[in-house]
């Protein structure tokens, strides 16, 4: 998905989080992203606790801006 949003024009934005259930690759695979993401948005939003290494990774690259986010899970409105 992050390859294709790259190619895409305009400005692009990426919304990700905790990946559960990575094991022992847990912090590498964040970073990973963190990495890829970096160089494929204009803007990265991370949401998650486990995701800090995402942020952490993403955050020394000059072309993409990095925010934190914390959110409150509600139930649906109906």
């Amino acid at each position: 998905a992050l390859d294709l949003l790259a190619e895409l024009p305009g400005r692009r934005i990426a919304l990700l989080g905790d990946m559960l259930e990575l094991g022992t690759v847990e912090v590498d695979g964040h970073r990973q992203v963190g990495e890829r993401a970096a160089t494929a948005c204009d803007l990265l939003l991370v949401v998650g606790k486990r995701a800090q290494p995402l942020a952490q990774a993403a955050a020394p690259w000059a072309d993409c801006s990095v925010r934190r986010c914390r959110c409150a899970w509600r139930e649906p409105v109906r």
